[in-house]
């Protein structure tokens, strides 16, 4: 009896230990399933704001191939998402004769694995140019092999356009002051030349008065 007794509470024992481990399994559950919401919705959260940003964002694997841009990019270059995923992106997106010069910025980035700051232009599908000031990061894998890129850009179309033509501007006053400067020193050197002339003239005046004077006073003495 003594045993069976043993035995029971033994029974009881492993039931509340069971149940101890079931709640805590169902606590670890719920802990887990909140993680994951809350996961989810930062996720949500930064595609939202990826897609709805300004920004022109890009992410470009390896291979040199398009894995990823937003909405804005792909707006103003005209396309949609399915045409520009999985494209290379140099030979599709990069006018001709600037691809050189980035496949070798590419390059040094992933040499040196730092960020980077440049400008270049962008095509769009129907062949017009915007330049874009990008800021570019290099993504490794854990055991450090290069993995993507990722580059965030502006637009600087219309500010480049803005400073060529405060550039103009600027010449064209610079010119105008040279040409002032030029007409202004032309004159200054007339008006010492006639000055010069003038002070020469008073002073012959002088001396003919002084020469008159002098044979007025010997005809008179006479």
């Amino acid at each position: 009896m003594k045993n069976i007794d043993k035995t029971k509470e033994q029974l009881l024992n492993e039931i509340e230990i069971l149940k101890a481990e079931i709640t805590e399994c169902k606590k670890n559950k719920i802990e887990r399933k909140i993680v994951e919401e809350k996961s989810h919705k930062e996720i949500n959260l930064s595609r939202t704001l990826l897609q709805a940003s300004p920004a022109f964002l890009v992410a470009i694997n390896s291979e040199g191939k398009t894995i990823l841009m937003n909405k804005t990019m792909i707006d103003v270059l005209g396309y949609k998402t399915e045409e520009v995923i999985g494209k290379e992106y140099i030979t599709n997106f990069v006018p001709e004769r600037n691809r050189e010069n980035l496949s070798v910025i590419f390059n040094e980035l992933v040499k040196h694995n730092k960020k980077t700051l440049n400008e270049n232009y962008i095509m769009t599908r129907d062949g017009k140019e915007i330049l874009i000031e990008w800021h570019g990061v290099p993504v490794f894998t854990e055991n450090g092999k290069f993995d993507y890129f990722i580059g965030i850009g502006i637009d600087i179309t219309d500010r480049k356009n803005t400073e060529k033509e405060l550039a103009k501007h600027r010449e064209h006053l610079e010119k105008l002051v040279k040409e002032r400067t030029a007409e202004l020193t032309e004159k200054n050197i007339k008006l010492e030349h006639f000055n010069k002339l003038f002070v020469d003239r008073e002073f012959r005046i002088k001396e003919l008065k002084n020469k008159v004077e002098e044979l007025e006073k010997r005809r008179t003495d006479k």
